[in-house]
């Protein structure tokens, strides 16, 4: 039995805190609300009252107060792995968020500290300096992992087992800074900010008002502060975890951990899918993935079935490397490659020519125009620059096919026996050929029927094998990984495309036309009286490059671009992709979260035909209309409030939910050295909302014309198929996007010839 609870570790110059909310109890109590958001279920008030009843433990220890120090060690202690009195097992499971790196590590100075001091001031006073290193060596991995004292730390063994979230859903690494170097920086995301995301109730950012007489009165004692003002105090001390927490301060300072806690639970209730994946593979495999993204999963499993199917320990071959020089695209190009007509052909020539010596996206690029379609060949894929357009199945006269070649790249992989060179070709194909077949069976058998790998539901089995198969190109060109071959990638991209660059000749030259095409798919407009013309091409097509491929039926495709768009199949299934899903901001936490009634209304306007303004007016969740933006560090949010007819400067969180308003204020964010203040929400007025309450949606004054023309900001695009990104060009008297838009602006009817835009 496994007995999981979620915690975080607070700390500050006199204070240490943890509290623990038991998960299971919290599953329970919201188990009606399914993985919706408890905001889309509940009121406020029943949120809280529900969150009332969660069991929780709360400890805190402070320079003036021991009294809790045994009670956390035993309750620490306590979840050591053992069997009940019936001979069952059980252990604990604590849940976290970036708790491996940080909480996991207070927690274990404090249980081989607690009692080496002589006072809880100096067991405090070692805990935050420890704290203030662990977060100063952050971004310095070689520093953190040189350092003996953590080294020390990091090998006491807990009593439980720790299930980072932080790592699981990859938001150590959810955006990348570009420094002035050009090196590339991955950056993190804040619980606070995928709190937004999960549409909680609560923003909150633990903040502490300002240094008053009695706080100043603690750093007067010490030598450097004597004789310091309050003005002094309040300007030295900028980050509140760092200040002396007093008496009165304890309780709001407990509230704000608990809050944490409780968002750390609401994760795993939303999305549990990401979690149940990583026991269930760690059981059939007997690994530990409770603290692995999906591609450190990839790498893991890969290291275990190459060791297990080559006979080789994994140190023989983990830094066995193929270093590339120059790669000829003579060399790479498949010899069975070839087309009929004349501009493929000087193409494939031109292309045969080449030599490269990196595989980024700038090493080589080929534009062209093919039967009216815009195509890019390049080191990543083949893409077409699809204008925004809005695609109709005519029933009796034409179809909109998507043509999807299954497991794309692994297929190519095992079709031409490509591998590392370094690598045994037949075992890697081999294993390759393993996870792409039992992938398929996995998807497509029920559990009673036969599971393949033991203890894994064949859902769940899929998605892991998935997220192998889709890791294996990219790791040929990751020169940290025992896969890495640059030649071996280009082989599969460069023909890959080029294979598909065949079948779109094929169909072109048989009336068939090609309307967009992303790496491994293409979407075709299919004629009626065509349809076996289709059938015996494609067929074919698939003998010749020894590749498979399925394909679905449009009845509606809307897209923005080639990434951004909503779909409805003939089965009436709708997909949704990027800028036109009214979920991606819980499907993908990494994302950000702006305004999703939007996307709804947009979706709604061409999927139902509902007009924008009856989505946005008969919807009733003001978290849907909320959007924010990421302030750093060195930024305070502020807004200009007239007080007693007196214009007064008032200081917000630093994580800001807020949505466009009638009656709002301008937000700012404020340079804390410098003061220099530049407008946020682009300068509209806004109302702040990071605490939720039950103001019916009527009196919240929202300014429905701006979410309005955001909604046309997509639909307009799409209507009259002009990209607001197309540039102008004065010699050649071409408009620009944005201007075609503005001036044609709603004008779409059936006299702009709709069975163009089709």
């Amino acid at each position: 039995m496994i007995r999981s609870w979620a915690y975080d570790v607070e700390i500050f110059p006199n204070l240490f805190s943890v509290t623990f909310v038991n998960l299971q109890d919290y599953l329970k109590v919201f188990a009606d609300c399914g993985t919706d958001a408890l905001t889309d279920k509940y009121k406020v008030s029943e949120i809280k009252d529900k969150l009332e009843t969660v069991e929780s433990r709360i400890f805190y220890i402070s320079d003036t107060d021991d009294s809790q120090i045994l009670k956390l060690v035993s309750f620490i202690n306590d979840m050591e792995a053992r069997f009940d009195d019936n001979g069952n097992p059980i252990r604990y499971d604590l849940f976290g968020y970036n708790n491996q790196a940080y909480d996991d590590m207070m927690i274990k100075a404090f249980l081989m500290n607690f009692n080496r001091y002589d006072s809880s001031a100096s067991l405090i006073k070692y805990l935050y300096e420890l704290s203030k290193k662990l977060i100063s060596m952050q971004d310095d991995k070689s520093a953190l992992w040189a350092d003996k004292e953590l080294d020390y730390i990091r090998k006491y063994r807990l009593p439980y087992a720790t299930v980072d979230l932080f790592k699981i859903y990859a938001l150590n690494s959810a955006g990348v800074n570009i420094d002035k170097d050009g090196n590339r920086n991955k950056f993190g995301k804040s619980l606070k900010m995928v709190s937004i995301n999960l549409k909680w109730h609560e923003l909150l950012d633990f903040t502490l008002p300002p240094i008053d007489e009695e706080e100043a009165e603690f750093y007067r004692k010490k030598p450097n502060y004597r004789g310091f003002s309050i003005e002094q105090l309040n300007a030295l001390y900028t980050n509140d975890f760092d200040r002396y927490v007093l008496p009165k301060y304890v309780e709001p300072m407990l509230h704000y951990n608990k809050n944490d806690v409780y968002l750390v639970c609401e994760i795993a209730r939303q999305k549990p899918e990401e979690i149940k994946l990583r026991y269930s593979l760690g059981y059939a495999f007997n690994l530990n993935l409770l603290c692995s993204a999906r591609s450190n999963i990839a790498d893991r499993l890969l290291y275990k079935f190459y060791s297990e199917m080559s006979g080789l320990k994994v140190e023989a071959f983990k830094k066995l490397r193929t270093e590339r020089t120059r790669l000829s695209f003579n060399k790479i190009i498949f010899p069975h490659i070839c087309f009929k007509t004349k501009q493929l052909q000087d193409i494939l020539a031109d292309m045969k020519q080449i030599y490269i010596y990196h595989t980024n996206k700038d090493a080589f690029c080929k534009e062209f125009t093919f039967c009216g379609t815009t195509y890019t060949l390049a080191t990543g894929g083949l893409h077409s620059q699809d204008r925004p357009d809005e695609l109709k199945s005519v029933e009796g006269k034409y179809t909109y096919i998507h043509y999807d070649i299954s497991s794309f790249y692994p297929s190519v992989m095992v079709a031409y026996n490509i591998a590392p060179k370094h690598l045994n070709q037949h075992i890697f194909t081999k294993m390759v050929d393993y996870f792409r077949v039992t992938r398929i069976k996995c998807k497509h058998t029920p559990d009673e029927v036969e599971q393949f790998i033991k203890g894994v539901h064949n859902k769940l089995s899929a998605e892991a094998l998935k997220i192998v198969i889709n890791a294996i190109y990219g790791k040929f060109g990751f020169a940290d990984y025992f896969l890495y071959d640059r030649f071996a990638q280009m082989q599969v991209t460069i023909n890959g495309q080029l294979m598909v660059l065949m079948v779109i000749e094929a169909l072109e030259l048989n009336g068939i036309h090609v309307v967009s095409a992303n790496t491994d798919g293409i979407i075709v407009k299919l004629p009626a009286d065509k349809e076996e013309n289709f059938k015996r091409i494609t067929s074919e097509w698939c003998a010749q490059n020894k590749l498979e491929a399925d394909s679905e039926r449009y009845k509606l495709f809307v897209a923005r671009d080639i990434n951004n768009y909503v779909n409805k199949q003939q089965n009436n299934k709708l997909e949704y992709k990027g800028a036109l899903d009214p979920k991606q901001y819980i499907k993908d936490l990494k994302k950000g979260y702006d305004m999703p009634i939007v996307a709804k209304a947009v979706c709604d306007y061409f999927l139902n035909g509902t007009p924008v303004i009856e989505t946005l007016k008969s919807h009733n969740n003001i978290l849907d209309f909320c959007k924010t933006q990421n302030v750093g560090r060195q930024f305070d949010v502020v807004y200009d409030r007239v007080v007693n007819g007196e214009v007064k400067t008032i200081e917000s969180q630093r994580h800001v939910r807020f949505y466009v308003s009638l009656n709002g204020v301008i937000i700012y964010k404020k340079h804390k050295t410098t003061e220099a203040k530049s407008v946020l929400a682009s300068g509209l007025p806004v109302t702040i909302l990071n605490s939720l309450d039950d103001k019916p949606i009527e009196e919240r004054g929202i300014d429905y014309k701006y979410y309005y023309n955001e909604a046309y900001k997509i639909i307009n695009p799409i209507k009259l198929g002009i990209s607001p990104n197309r540039k102008g060009d004065s010699n050649k008297k071409l408009l620009s996007g944005k201007v075609m838009l503005k001036r044609n602006f709603g004008l779409y009817n059936s006299l702009f010839d709709d069975e163009t835009n089709e």
